[in-house]
């Protein structure tokens, strides 16, 4: 299960917003039933590209998972939480 994705805005109502060259850090809440061993990572592309670029996500306190990602073009970039 993924939670409390962050940064958000209203669930994704609203852009976040950062500038060429500023990495975007991205936290979630990940968690599974039983002992299963977990991985994680952030998926991102611009929007207007078709091809997924991934960066991992490491386990922090409490369930918390964090990675991060750089802005490399001055266009909307889309990213999701895969676990």
């Amino acid at each position: 299960m993924v939670e409390n994705v962050r940064p958000e805005i209203d669930a994704g109502c609203f852009l976040i917003k950062r500038t060429v060259g500023e990495k975007v850090e991205v936290t979630a809440d990940i968690h599974a039933d039983g002992h299963d061993l977990l991985s994680a990572r952030v998926v991102y592309r611009p929007a207007s590209r078709t091809e997924w670029r991934s960066a991992p996500l490491k386990p922090r306190e409490n369930d918390v998972w964090s990675g991060e990602f750089e802005i490399a073009a001055e266009k909307r970039h889309r990213y999701t939480i895969q676990a």
